[in-house]
């Protein structure tokens, strides 16, 4: 069985895997803890400019991140917190708002959300500007991902300067709980039937990442023209950002962490698969035998297991466990993390 997944995984991994375009800018907040305000170079890529703030109000950095599933993050996170509406700003090296302007003609964006303890609050996330930054703000909204109270508190889109309403998911912000949010448009597929049905939004919260691109919660017509961006919470409540990220496809905004099978930090050995053994079906951590940082400890974990001990020469006699077969959802997501797995062992050898 090992040795037929083997063989199929060239052809698998293109079905289990979104292909990388770009990465066209990033902004973990890894920076020191203080106002937010004058961080980051305007030569950073994708940027044209630091962080600004609107007047006295505005986020400051914390030093603890936040972290989803298998995300690849950094340390840091923007505090919204503050005795007014905050409001910080950063302009974007291009404009966005044609599909000349993305390899794939899409535009993908990532980034976390972390509510504290709030009531009544109709706005905190992340808001699209037309215009360049003059001064400290932006003037011309163009749209939004975001939580906003419109039918009860949801997480969400909406067109700001034409005619969509906020279009919500079915996901809630909860107290403590960090939420991905991922918004894609795509240039051009729009009805083309007017000014304002040019490009079509799709919104996606919590989905699963390091696969295939998942069903959107929601989505519509809109017309998209931005070139800053400003994270923003109504009233200074208190939610946490981080990991913003801004791409051409599906896996640019939801990189994740490579698999690690070294479960007891002695390098990857038979030790580690007796970890996993113990923990099968039961472990969640890392150092309970979660290679691929999904929160469990089942077959795609062995399977990683045992392509990296074998990649490394391990002998593999004896050494099994009671898989039963997987169904053909399973199956691909197998296939795609063993394909993968080999090829970072390939390139380790060369």
């Amino acid at each position: 069985m090992f040795k037929t997944l083997i063989g199929a995984a060239a052809v698998t991994v293109v079905v289990a895997g979104s292909a990388q375009a770009a990465l066209n800018a990033y902004e973990g907040f890894n920076y020191a803890a203080s106002s937010l305000a004058g961080k980051g170079l305007p030569a950073d890529p994708g940027f044209a400019t630091s962080w600004t703030q609107s007047g006295a109000n505005g986020g400051n950095v914390v030093p603890a991140g936040l972290s989803y599933a298998n995300l690849l993050t950094a340390g840091g996170a923007l505090d919204l917190a503050g005795p007014g509406t905050t409001l910080n700003f950063r302009g974007l090296n291009n404009i966005y708002d044609n599909p000349s302007d993305s390899s794939t003609g899409e535009i993908w964006w990532s980034y976390l959300i972390r509510p504290g303890a709030y009531t009544g609050i109709p706005f905190a996330g992340l808001s699209f500007y037309s215009d360049a930054l003059s001064g400290s703000a932006a003037t011309d909204t163009d749209l939004a991902t975001a939580t906003r109270d419109s039918n009860g508190l949801k997480y969400g889109f909406s067109d700001l300067d034409l005619t969509t309403n906020f279009v919500t998911a079915s996901v809630a912000p909860t107290n403590g709980v960090t939420a991905l949010i991922v918004g894609r448009v795509i240039l051009g597929g729009g009805d083309n039937t007017n000014a304002n049905n040019e490009d079509r939004i799709h919104l996606y919260v919590n989905p699963t990442i390091g696969g295939a691109t998942p069903p959107s919660d929601a989505n519509a017509n809109v017309t998209v023209n931005f070139q800053t961006i400003r994270f923003a919470a109504q009233n200074g409540a208190p939610f946490i950002i981080d990991e913003f990220r801004l791409g051409e496809s599906f896996a640019d905004v939801t990189p994740v962490t490579p698999p690690n099978t070294d479960f007891d930090g002695g390098g990857t050995g038979l030790s580690d698969f007796h970890v996993l053994r113990m923990n099968y079906l039961t472990g969640t951590l890392h150092s309970e035998g979660d290679a691929n940082s999904d929160g469990t400890v089942n077959h795609v974990d062995f399977f990683l297991w045992r392509t990296a001990f074998a990649a490394a020469g391990g002998n593999l006699e004896g050494v099994s466990l009671p898989i039963p077969e997987p169904s053909s959802a399973v199956a691909i997501v197998v296939l795609g993390c063993v394909a993968r797995a080999l090829g970072l062992a390939r390139r380790r050898r060369t």
